[in-house]
């Protein structure tokens, strides 16, 4: 029994010291996820650049309330509001329309970067999204690269969603031929 209780507090001492490793020498964690979309980029800017339709892909979330200027306009802040309560302000840093938007994110446990990035490759619309977090506490910095997989995987999983969501949209109507006038 000793020895069971030994091992037991050994492994809890070990966990302990790991997560204060990772407190001292880990700040900041990262993660980037890709999809590519069959769709145009003015279609994949306008669905990801409208507020109103980000429950229908990003995971979880409900609502964004305005704090000032316009969405994707910089300098605009927002609360984004998430399913069981979690919320996070999201400032616009940059934008370049049809290319690029980065974004700070803050909440009372951490702080980082969101940069989105936008590339026509002709047949497709490459979206590939960039996160920076930084723990507010010793304890969230130690915690944060336990939970990086995860978050990297609810990113996928909504950029996924993004990519059927745009690729749903009616089918684009072809231009009219033009008549040549003899």
């Amino acid at each position: 029994m000793k020895k069971i209780i030994y091992t037991g507090l050994s492994l809890i001492a070990a966990a302990a010291l790991a997560l204060l490793i990772m407190g001292l020498f880990m700040d900041e964690v990262q993660y980037t996820a890709t999809v590519r979309i069959q769709g145009t980029i003015e279609e994949t800017w306008e669905v990801f650049a409208d507020i109103d339709r980000r429950p229908e892909w990003l995971e979880g979330f409900e609502r964004a309330e305005q704090r000032s200027g316009n969405p994707m306009e910089v300098g605009a802040e927002s609360v984004h509001h998430f399913e069981g309560g979690n919320t996070y302000t999201e400032t616009v840093l940059s934008v370049v329309e049809h290319s690029e938007v980065s974004t700070k994110i803050a909440t009372d446990l951490f702080t980082g970067t969101v940069t989105t990035r936008f590339e026509d490759q002709g047949d497709a619309i490459r979206v590939q999204q960039h996160t920076l977090l930084r723990g507010e506490t010793f304890f969230w910095r130690a915690i944060l690269p336990l939970f990086k997989p995860l978050m990297q995987r609810q990113l996928i999983d909504s950029l996924d969603r993004l990519e059927d969501l745009i690729e749903e949209l009616p089918a684009r109507p072809e231009p009219a031929a033009e008549i040549d006038a003899p």
